[in-house]
């Protein structure tokens, strides 16, 4: 794949992530005033969810201005995650950021253009890739064939993250595989038989660290090798994750490029 198609499918994900995350402002909002008045639990995890996926894709995004206010919210909320109330002052924050985030969003989809114009044009370059390939020699294709493929399960209920992961490892020939939740890792690791798992840890039924455990209670899955992602870059967390036996934790927002060499790394030894 070429460097210009490379640049429509970040582009393409990028406006997709952005419209979702306009679309979950009324949810946050809604969940922000229920937990005001009721407390519930449920409703303060909709909101930190919001802010720590925003701050886990804030490096793809390259936006300043949201990556800032996601990390500033996150650590906000952190503090608040063992209380049963917000005070007065962490409300305004919140919706203040909350409308802050919603300008920068609607900003930055105004730039982006037409969506179906980066469609179009990413159709256009798949085409002329297909047609290049056509004409490889047949040798080529014989010999990458030889080769023992390596595969890789990237477990993330965030599709800009899934989707750029998964164009950037493409051209190195990794099988790849997704999940978007614990339960359906679980049930992905026993049938695809990774060589390695991206796995995130916030995730919906099971968190990365219940599906790790899981993992190294199977006999037949000790040896899969395993990287943790996350936007909690607490301590504790990467503890937990090292020492139940995962081989690394990287922490959210990361570098595309780090996380390549570090999966080679990995798959080598």
């Amino acid at each position: 794949m070429d460097e210009k198609a490379l640049e429509k499918i970040i582009e393409s994900s990028r406006y997709e992530f952005l419209i979702e995350r306009k679309e979950e402002i009324n949810s946050v909002l809604t969940s922000l005033l229920r937990y005001i008045t009721n407390g519930r639990k449920e409703d303060f995890e909709v909101i930190y969810k919001f802010f720590h996926i925003l701050k886990g894709a804030s490096g793809i995004l390259n936006e300043n201005q949201l990556s800032e206010i996601a990390l500033n919210m996150q650590e906000i909320l952190d503090e608040k995650e063992s209380e049963s109330f917000l005070d007065d002052q962490t409300i305004i924050i919140l919706v203040k950021n909350l409308g802050e985030v919603l300008n920068l969003i609607n900003q930055s989809l105004e730039k982006h253009g037409d969506k179906n114009i980066l469609l179009a044009e990413l159709q256009n370059n798949d085409l002329e890739n297909s047609k290049e390939g056509q004409t490889k020699p047949h040798m080529e294709g014989e010999k990458k064939r030889d080769l023992k493929q390596k595969k890789i399960l990237v477990v993330d209920d965030v599709a800009l993250i899934v989707n750029l992961i998964k164009t950037r490892l493409s051209y190195l020939d990794y099988e790849i595989e997704h999940a978007k939740d614990g339960e359906e890792a679980l049930e992905k690791i026993s049938l695809f038989k990774p060589d390695l798992v991206l796995l995130d840890i916030m995730l919906p039924k099971l968190t990365g660290i219940e599906v790790l455990k899981r993992m190294k209670q199977e006999e037949s899955l000790k040896g899969t090798k395993v990287i943790m992602l996350s936007a909690k870059s607490k301590d504790k967390d990467v503890l937990d994750s090292i020492r139940i036996g995962a081989n690394d934790f990287i922490t959210k927002p990361f570098s595309l490029e780090v996380l390549e060499e570090k999966i080679k790394l990995i798959l080598q030894n």
